[in-house]
């Protein structure tokens, strides 16, 4: 007698992504929002967090629409880096 082992299936990549999106989005729901500010270091004059500085703000929920229009968005701002990622893609591919 054989004994069938079952394969767990791993869902979509996409599947994954919009999981993770609608994760983070009811998580604005239940995790308070809070801020830190930001100072200048006079050793390498960059702008650092002040670890002293966090303070509580009123929550901003993220509402179903906004989550959606968040991916697209997200692709325009890091648009430099994904044309990055499909160029040297296609070079790897034609070498």
């Amino acid at each position: 007698m054989k004994r069938l082992k079952k394969r767990v299936k791993v869902p979509h990549t996409f599947v994954i992504i919009f999981a993770i999106i609608v994760l983070a989005a009811i998580l604005t729901y239940i995790v308070p929002a809070g801020i830190y500010d930001r100072v200048e270091d006079p050793n390498t004059g960059r702008n650092v967090v002040d670890v002293q500085s966090f303070r509580y703000v009123e929550r901003t929920p993220v509402n179903p629409w906004a989550m959606i229009n968040a991916i697209p968005k997200g692709m325009i701002d890091a648009a430099s880096i994904i044309f990055a990622v499909f160029i040297v893609g296609g070079a790897f591919e034609m070498v």
